[in-house]
C-alpha cells in the first residue's frame, strides 16, 4: 500500500483554492505545506502498514476534517470503501469538492454523528487530531465499538 499525503491540499486549503494554478505549482515544488500534519502522517503511514486489510475493507475516518487521511486511504486502497465522517458541514462540503475534483469514487462522506448514519460494519476505524475537540460525554468509543 502506497499512502501519499497532501495531494488534496490544493483542493482543501482555503489559501490554495484562491489561486489554483499557483497552488498546484507550489505543491509540485515544495510538497505539503503544513509541517505538523506531515509529521503526524509520517507516523500514521508507518503504523498503517501493520493493519491486515481484507480485499474490500470498510474504513472510517472519524472526524475527517478536510479529508486528507480519508483521501490518502481511498487512493492507496482503491477496493476499499472509506467513510469520511465529520459533524462540521463546511468541512464535509470541502471534502466533497476535493473528492469530486480528484475523481475519487470510493469515499462516502457523512455529516452526522456516527450513530445517525447507516454505517453498520467496519473493518478499521481511525481518528487523527479529533478527541481534543470532543466533550467527554460525547466521545464516540462505545458507538464505534458497537
Amino acid at each position: 500500500m502506497n499512502l501519499t499525503f497532501g495531494q488534496a491540499q490544493v483542493f482543501t486549503s482555503k489559501r490554495m483554492t484562491q489561486s489554483p494554478m499557483l497552488s498546484k505549482l507550489f505543491n509540485q515544488i515544495f510538497g505539503y505545506t503544513n509541517v505538523g500534519n506531515y509529521a503526524r502522517f509520517t507516523i500514521f503511514k508507518e503504523l498503517i502498514k501493520e493493519i491486515p486489510f481484507s480485499q474490500r475493507p470498510e474504513i472510517l475516518d472519524l472526524g475527517t476534517g478536510y479529508g486528507e487521511y480519508a483521501i490518502s486511504m481511498a487512493t492507496a486502497l482503491p477496493n476499499a470503501i472509506v467513510h469520511a465522517l465529520d459533524i462540521d458541514g463546511e468541512r464535509i462540503d470541502t471534502v466533497n469538492q476535493a473528492v469530486s475534483k480528484a475523481r475519487i469514487s470510493n469515499i462516502r462522506t457523512h455529516h452526522a454523528f456516527l450513530e445517525n448514519t447507516a454505517i453498520s460494519e467496519l473493518d478499521f476505524v481511525f481518528s487523527v487530531d479529533v478527541f481534543e475537540h470532543i466533550l467527554p460525554a460525547q466521545m464516540p468509543f462505545k458507538t464505534v465499538h458497537e
